[in-house]
């Protein structure tokens, strides 16, 4: 076991352009794992297997590495900048995926931070990921002071908000002087305008969201074909959703600032950006020209085949008819089954538009 002084550490982070990162123990997170037990006993998870996992599991840092003595939890702030209107034909991507794949972005960022430190302090036991594990990585990162769960569930930390990455550091290593570990204080009071304005009821208590009511969760995690309520329920939504925290008040003092992110790969310029064109996703025709179009950013999670199903839903509920050569042909003759089926339920929907003018 190696020690490292927390100013070393705190030099070190912000070498990299970050500055919000705290340390917390290894012990099991006790306290969460009744609420998950619940949450996962409701149906909440849908099929998001991952997470319907022994609670003992999702909760115990220890368990994805046994020589660890101590978490290190670091913030990856990604873009506050004001989003774009949406025009006709377009559909929308959120903030988080605007950029490149914040797993490769961020996963990169540690190991780099790690081998800059083992070089002072000798080698180091560890490991690093961001939303790439079994582990409560919220929990740990309010445990440690970055933050309070928000209504939405979202981790929300005063004067930055929610819109944010965590990545995590698992290793062998015990920071000493470090300051006291003060739970960032702050709530929601009585606001609950997410609740309110989630357009689809996901979010049913105060921090429990029902996944399957979830557009993020509909338009990423969901495989094969929509349903109708689905299809509808997504809006314009190609990837992920925002609709949460935009209007949470926590982040309109950082939405009216615009800033960017400090790590410039989670940057729009880096990956696919805020608004697509669904005449052009409706034209990519295979999973290699998906790959060429969007490999290396998180569209590359949904795939091609949950793209385009998302795509012919917001072309459905946004009225495109001018799709509907593309879609037809899509319903006849597409490689996917599931673009098949998706793409003749849009096309009822858009020709009984057509025939309604």
């Amino acid at each position: 076991m190696s020690q490292l002084k927390y100013k070393e550490l705190k030099a070190a982070v912000e070498s990299l352009g970050l500055s919000l990162f705290a340390v917390s123990s290894i012990e099991p997170l006790f306290e969460h794992r009744q609420r998950l037990s619940h949450w996962q006993e409701m149906g909440y998870a849908a099929d998001l297997g991952y997470m319907q996992r022994p609670t003992e599991l999702l909760t115990s840092p220890q368990m994805l590495l046994s020589e660890a003595k101590s978490v290190v939890s670091i913030i990856a702030p990604y873009s506050h900048r004001q989003n774009a209107e949406v025009p006709p034909g377009y559909g929308r991507v959120a903030r988080y995926a605007w950029g490149a794949d914040y797993h490769r972005v961020i996963k990169k960022l540690l190991l780099g931070l790690i081998e800059n430190l083992s070089a002072s302090i000798g080698p180091i036991i560890s490991r690093s990921f961001t939303d790439a594990v079994p582990l409560l990585e919220r929990a740990l990162a309010a445990r440690s002071g970055l933050g309070f769960f928000g209504r939405n569930s979202m981790l929300i930390t005063p004067k930055l908000g929610s819109f944010y990455l965590i990545g995590e550091i698992l290793w062998d290593v015990e920071v000493i002087e470090s300051p006291p570990i003060i739970v960032s204080s702050g709530s929601c009071g009585t606001c609950e305008r997410c609740i309110k304005q989630c357009p689809t009821n996901a979010i049913v208590a105060d921090g429990v969201v029902n996944s399957s009511r979830c557009i993020s969760y509909l338009t990423i995690e969901k495989s094969g074909v929509f349903s109708e309520w689905e299809s509808r329920a997504i809006g314009n939504w190609l990837h992920g959703c925002d609709i949460c925290q935009d209007v949470c008040p926590f982040n309109h003092s950082p939405i009216k600032i615009g800033t960017r992110s400090p790590l410039e790969k989670l940057n729009e310029e880096s990956g696919a950006g805020q608004i697509l064109k669904l005449s052009e996703l409706l034209d990519i025709g295979s999973d290699p020209e998906f790959l060429e179009r969007f490999k290396g950013t998180p569209l590359m999670r949904p795939g091609r085949e949950g793209i385009l199903r998302n795509a012919l839903s917001v072309a459905a509920n946004s009225e495109q008819t001018n799709l509907v050569p593309k879609v037809t042909k899509l319903s006849e003759t597409d490689s996917s089954p599931v673009i098949r089926a998706q793409a003749g339920l849009a096309l009822a929907r858009l020709q009984a538009i057509a025939s309604n003018w």
